[in-house]
């Protein structure tokens, strides 16, 4: 378990259980609380103003909690505090307080105009059908909470639609895929996966988070945000009906003694599951806003990355980037003589 997502369960404990402690009044050990909680009192509501319209929202709904409220106010007028809890409020503030600043000049994605597919696509995995030539394509990927580029591990994503599917593909360059067999819906984003998240409609704030792993297993859940609250409330009972994937797996699956090259995931999602979908079909014009991701697992390192700069985790709405359904390509008309 990486550090930072030690510092999401750390939050989440502080969410869930408050300021309490455990121990006996007499017991309590208390931390002064210096100048230097007070600056990060003020930095912290300073961020979360300026964050509000930003990247950084998530992260200043993270600060406008009633948790950390108490927390900023024990900080501003308190001399002390529980230390063990205190430490984690501070380590937490400060780590929110430093994504909400990042926000306030975090490169946004640019608008994605998504060709429509001119002609059927099987779903193998294998991206052999020639209308995938015509897809918008990304290449390279970004460490989450990073604007550099890589080109390793090697990550090609690929984008496409019809009137009855919106298609994605993956390739990904992968030295040793770990997927091992996992039920539905339990955490295929732990290990090597690729991820969709999609949110026809903004203002709801409704949207399908979709995991496949190289060994085909999903997790699908719709998922809800508050407008003014961190996190997402996850409907883990809802299945993607129709949902269409192919895998092509090039190595072995769960076998580290030997060298892997990769795996390409291929994916057709309905419309008609889609938020606003179900009664209306898609059209040219149409906007989605949509993050790609690629979780990497390498022994006990894992590594989250995406199509485009993102910061935080990939609930984060509001760093989301915008596709635009494009309309059928004009046959080709051979001007008569």
């Amino acid at each position: 378990m990486n550090k930072k997502f030690n510092v999401f369960i750390g939050f989440a404990a502080i969410l869930l259980y408050g300021c309490r402690t455990t121990l006996p009044p007499s017991k309590v050990v208390y931390e002064p609380v210096t100048q230097a909680h007070r600056d990060l009192a003020a930095r912290a509501r300073v961020a979360k103003a300026a964050a509000w319209d930003t990247p950084g929202r998530e992260y200043a709904n993270r600060l406008n909690s009633d948790e950390v409220a108490r927390w900023l106010h024990t900080m501003e007028v308190e001399r002390e505090a529980p230390k063990k809890e205190f430490e984690d409020a501070v380590g937490n503030i400060t780590y929110a307080t430093q994504l909400a600043e990042a926000g306030t000049n975090w490169p946004t994605p640019p608008l994605v105009k998504v060709p429509h597919a001119a002609a059927p696509i099987t779903i193998d995995g294998k991206l052999d059908d020639p209308a995938w030539t015509n897809a918008v394509t990304f290449t390279g990927l970004y460490r989450f909470n990073s604007r550099e580029k890589l080109s390793s591990p090697a990550t090609t994503w690929k984008i496409l639609w019809d009137e009855t599917y919106l298609y994605f593909a993956f390739d990904c360059a992968d030295r040793d895929i770990v997927a091992p067999k996992r039920d539905r819906d339990d955490a295929v984003y732990a290990d090597d996966c690729v991820e969709m998240f999609i949110l026809p409609e903004f203002r709801f704030r409704t949207y399908w988070e979709l995991v496949v792993s190289p060994g085909g297993d999903i997790f699908d859940s719709v998922d809800c945000k508050q407008a003014d609250l961190w996190g997402a409330i996850l409907d883990r009972s809802q299945d993607m009906k129709g949902l269409k994937y192919g895998i092509q797996v090039r190595g072995t699956l769960n076998k580290q003694d030997d060298v892997d090259q990769g795996y390409t995931i291929e994916v057709a999602v309905p419309f008609s599951e889609l938020p606003g979908y179900s009664r209306a079909a898609p059209q040219a014009g149409h906007r989605l806003d949509f993050m790609l991701a690629r979780l990497d697992r390498d022994g006990k390192t894992f590594t989250p990355y995406a199509y485009q700069p993102l910061l935080g985790w990939g609930h984060n709405i509001w760093n989301m980037g915008v596709m635009e359904l494009e309309g059928p390509q004009p046959k080709d008309d051979t001007v008569k003589k």
